[in-house]
């Protein structure tokens, strides 16, 4: 299911359009209840379209519809609220040449439909292959004046001989009175860097190119630009704002001039968006997002506070040696740089590595609450910071490959100031927290890429890591990296497990555990220090990374991981080569990089494309409490997501009651998203208990991240008896983010959501 478009007067009609997949045909569907239910209004309708409603839509009932299919583009209309249409009342078919329809890429109604019944639509440059070769045509700005009913066509911006292709049109707010439109055009390579903004005051008949233009980044065809944005109080301000590649702009003189509106230039930021808001005019405040996450100011620019983290990829994630007190972690974001949390990922913040070199790993001093000190390896070398992260220098004299893939530091680091880094080529140690660097000595001859690197938990007196190096397998050094020792795992044939990721056990002095992530042929696992390997799963690919945390009986195993054919995300060992998927929420997922705290049992995961994750402490041990006849009794999950709660009388003796993450994507189905989940058990001695003479309460607790654009409306609680799904009657409490519902027998039960919506996150915990 897409959400299409929503009405201009949706408080009053709660009228949506949305296309969705019908048994296996594609169909313009209509809900008229705010998403609730939808009805399907167009079979097959043309593709690459768009939806825009009049502005007009509660007087006049108009919706168009707009294609830009090269085949079957152009322009569609119904006049009753968009319950009916008529696929051969084609508005506008643009014809260029041979029977090609170059399709409409921009549908705009003047901001004076209701009097003007003026729209516009674009198409765009072409390259058609005609008589024999590919010929170009120009694309064409129409224009209608009765509705849609009849169309003009005038051609597109041009300047020094050139035709430009118009990417975004805009009425002026102003447009009532100055009768002009805005418009953001392409650069192509062969054309000019002039021509990126321009202006009309003819309704779209000639353009005028701005004759200050905001910078861009010209590299290629497809650096379009993002974003044209007017003042809430442009009327008065005559100020705009604009992004590209070269950052976020704004003229506060109608376009006249264009000085940085905050310095959000990096790799990414052709990403960028801007929302003012609609009060503008009494509290100054303007919204970013940028790829690296979301900014706002509140004066007009002056200064800015960062919100969130959005969909980077998260290379690395480093917990506080204190991490149960101060519950700060940081997390490398490629190019975006190093960003720290101090409240356990609830918010972030960049530190002095911001818009960097790529980040690939981010390594914490064991004595950090004394020292501060903070390492980051990048492409550009080895960082350090020595006051928790405000300001980074460059440490690599001696490393000969400042390419650094991975970082570690010795527990002894205070003592011994002991540093190992992972290059493209090869190991580099140091003895005086990364002042100076040297080669390691036993490497392999070639593919010395170093794919990651572990260090024994007694590092500081037994001088003993590992280390990953792609296709030359397994190393290990018990010398603190001066020379290294290959242990197997390496080569190049599918067949043959090839090392990917490596994992100590927590207990490796006493265990001698090593946990290594393959190529194809799933976890391998050693009880003697890597001198041998045997399979602990055979059954998952491109294994990376592997994290091990616990004690003895208590261990835990996780591996970012694909199963065979499948989608990747995160996998928990349960014994006896079985692997159970981890998370709901990171199926679909590349995991990065994972992160744990025993004291507080966090688990984090950074996500290729989704920023950071935060899961349920050790949501695979069980929580537990007792009810009684007398008193009944409740539990809640750790961190208040869930709680269940028994009246007296519901048992007839004291109750084992056991609560447990249900780790699963498995629902109702039926376009439901399942937002999270819950096993329930409770026994008397030895026999267990399934039905209660007293309903119990259980209560779902969400966040507004977690919920993302879902409608709190459509939330619901189902429950399932192994073989199907029974909905349950609820009690929504928006104010108090809750879902209520009562039951007198236990099974799963999970909330779910409306899954017909789009979800684009920017942080998702």
């Amino acid at each position: 299911m897409t959400l299409l478009a929503v009405s201009p007067n949706f408080a009053a009609d709660q009228t949506l359009m949305g296309g969705k997949w019908i048994s296996s045909v594609y169909n313009i569907v209509r809900s008229t209840d705010g998403g609730e239910t939808w009805q399907p209004v167009w079979a097959n309708p043309p593709q690459d379209l768009a939806v825009r409603f009049s502005p007009e839509f509660a007087n006049d009932q108009t919706v168009y519809i707009a294609s830009s299919h090269v085949d079957q583009g152009g322009v569609w209309r119904s006049t009753n609220g968009g319950a009916t249409w008529n696929p051969g009342q084609q508005l506008l078919t643009p014809v260029l040449s041979g029977n090609v329809n170059y399709g409409v890429e921009v549908l705009v109604p003047s901001p004076q439909f209701a009097t003007d019944h003026t729209l516009w639509a674009v198409t765009h440059n072409q390259m058609v292959f005609d008589g024999g070769s590919y010929t170009p045509y120009s694309g064409y700005l129409y224009r209608s004046q009765n509705g849609g009913d009849t169309w003009q066509a005038f051609g597109q911006a041009a300047y020094d001989g050139s035709d430009y292709n118009l990417l975004d049109v805009k009425p002026s707010p102003n447009y009532a009175a100055d009768h002009t439109l805005w418009a953001v055009s392409e650069i192509p390579d062969s054309l000019p860097d002039e021509g990126l903004l321009w202006t009309s005051t003819d309704f779209g008949a000639t353009w005028q190119r701005l004759p200050e233009q905001p910078p861009l980044w010209h590299s290629s065809a497809a650096d379009f630009p993002d974003l044209l944005v007017f003042s809430p109080t442009y009327s008065s301000d005559h100020t705009l704002y604009f992004s590209s590649e070269a950052g976020v702009y704004r003229s506060p003189d109608n376009g006249a001039s264009w000085q940085p509106f905050g310095s959000f230039t990096s790799f990414y930021d052709w990403w960028s968006y801007i929302a003012p808001s609609p009060t503008y005019a009494r509290d100054h405040l303007v919204f970013v997002t940028v790829a690296e996450g979301l900014y706002w100011t509140d004066d007009s620019g002056a200064t800015w506070t960062y919100a969130e983290l959005s969909a980077l990829d998260g290379h690395a994630l480093a917990l506080s040696p204190d991490y149960e007190t101060d519950q700060t972690l940081w997390a490398g974001l490629g190019h975006a740089g190093v960003f720290a949390s101090a409240n356990g990922g609830d918010t972030w913040a960049p530190t002095g590595l911001h818009n960097s070199e790529q980040v690939f790993d981010v390594a914490v001093s064991p004595d950090f609450a004394s020292d501060q000190t903070l390492f980051a390896a990048t492409a550009g070398g080895v960082y350090r910071a020595t006051d928790g992260g405000t300001d980074f220098l460059t440490v690599t004299l001696g490393l000969t490959d400042t390419n650094v893939t991975n970082l570690e530091v010795s527990p002894g680091f205070a003592s011994d100031h002991t540093l190992l880094a992972g290059t493209y080529g090869g190991l580099f140690y140091s003895s005086d927290a990364g002042d100076h660097w040297a080669l390691g000595a036993g490497m392999p001859d070639f593919w010395r890429l170093v794919e990651d690197l572990a260090l024994s938990p007694a590092f500081d007196t037994d001088h003993t890591a590992y280390a990953v190096f792609r296709y030359s397998g397994v190393y290990r050094t018990m010398d603190a990296g001066l020379t290294w020792q290959p242990l197997g795992l390496n080569g190049f044939d599918a067949s043959v497990p090839v090392a990917l990721s490596i994992a100590l056990s927590p207990d490796f002095v006493s265990d001698h555990t090593v946990w290594v992530g393959t190529q194809n042929h799933g976890v391998y696992v050693s009880t003697n220090s890597g001198a041998n390997w045997a399979p602990a799963s055979q059954v998952l690919d491109d294994c990376q990374p592997i994290l091990v945390s616990g004690s003895g009986a208590d261990q835990q195993v996780w591996v970012g991981a694909s199963l065979p054919g499948s989608q990747p995300g995160l996998y928990h060992f349960t014994g006896s080569s079985t692997w159970d998927q981890a998370s709901p929420g990171l199926f679909n997922w590349d995991v990065l990089a994972l992160a744990f705290d025993p004291a507080d049992e966090a688990l984090f995961a950074g996500v290729a494309a989704d920023g950071v994750w935060r899961a349920r402490p050790l949501p695979f041990s069980p929580r537990s409490g007792t009810i009684t006849p007398a008193e009944g009794g409740s539990l809640a999950a750790w961190d208040g997501s869930l709680e269940i709660s028994f009246p007296p009388a519901a048992v007839s003796a004291d109750t084992e009651l056991v609560l447990t993450a249900a780790q699963t994507d498995s629902g109702p189905g039926g376009g439901r998203v399942v937002l999270d989940g819950v096993e329930l058990r409770a026994s008397q001695g030895n026999t267990p208990v399934t039905t209660f003479s007293e309903p119990f309460t259980l209560v779902f607790h969400y966040s507004d991240a977690a919920l993302g654009p879902y409608a709190e409306s459509g939330l619901r609680i189902y429950t399932s008896n192994g073989a199907s799904w029974t909905e349950l009657v609820v009690t929504r409490d928006p104010s108090a983010n809750t879902v209520t519902t009562q039951a007198d027998h236990f099974s799963r039960f999970v909330l779910t959501a409306d899954g017909s919506r789009l979800y684009f996150p920017l942080t998702r915990r």
